[in-house]
């Protein structure tokens, strides 16, 4: 990929990467062996997570409506940034998803659909993104699908976790940034509770495939203010909508 004619000079603090640069270089295995399967995934190729290892977890299946996973993968949330990059319909993830999502952590999950008509994730996990400076402490994460009738599918998703800044260290919130690399939002130090709520839709009625997501963040910013007072959380938002036909 590149970024040619850019007006802000690479290396400058506000565009990252080069006008040329390797997006991917992923290598992994997966297996399964009876009720249990694994996977394992490097990438030394993305500097947005600060972190070789991708995933690197085993899972085992007891019943469709049960299944447990322990190890490090993506937290339940967003729609978008829980698909796989290579079945993304686009080249690249939207901003929001890339900035205010979960990322990966270490943690364990249950997981599984009943009735046919209900699927859900709940986990809890040592942090919201392992290798980020943004990353929270022990966070709890899930998310809730319902399959409706005529090809119509509703989510919300919800986590938590806390989060504690050291002045002598760098600021620990969160950042916008574009897949440039390109940061529209500095981070600041936040100190308190991390929360996301969630929620997507899609809709496939025949060859074609609506879909949209809406997520929101807030960090508490407590004892930041003069004599230790609260300061006003900070809040990001984003949504992203795409048609497509197969």
């Amino acid at each position: 990929r590149g970024y040619p004619d850019w007006t802000v000079a690479t290396g400058s603090g506000r565009l990252e990467y080069e006008t040329f640069a390797v997006r991917r270089a992923r290598v992994g295995v997966n297996g399964q062996w009876r009720q249990m399967s694994f996977e394992f995934t490097v990438d030394p190729m993305d500097d947005f997570d600060d972190t070789l290892i991708k995933d690197a977890y085993v899972e085992i299946r007891f019943t469709g409506a049960l299944r447990v996973r322990g190890g490090q993968f993506k937290l339940p949330g967003s729609r978008e940034y829980g698909t796989s990059a290579r079945s993304l319909d686009f080249l690249e993830r939207s901003a929001f998803a890339q900035s205010i999502a979960p990322g990966r952590d270490i943690g364990g999950m249950a997981f599984g659909q009943f009735r046919r008509r209900f699927a859900y994730e709940a986990g809890l996990f040592a942090g919201d993104a392992n290798g980020r400076n943004s990353r929270s402490g022990m966070t709890a994460a899930g998310r809730l699908v319902w399959n409706g009738p005529r090809g119509v599918e509703l989510a919300g998703s919800f986590s938590e976790g806390r989060t504690s800044a050291v002045d002598t260290e760098a600021a620990n919130g969160l950042e916008g940034r574009s897949q440039s690399g390109y940061r529209f939002f500095e981070r600041l130090y936040v100190d308190g509770r991390r929360t996301r709520v969630g929620g997507d839709a899609v809709w496939t009625p025949g060859r074609w495939r609506v879909t949209a997501e809406a997520m929101r963040v807030r960090d508490e910013r407590a004892g930041q203010g003069l004599d230790l007072g609260d300061l006003p959380g900070a809040v990001g938002s984003g949504w992203s909508a795409a048609v497509t036909r197969e």
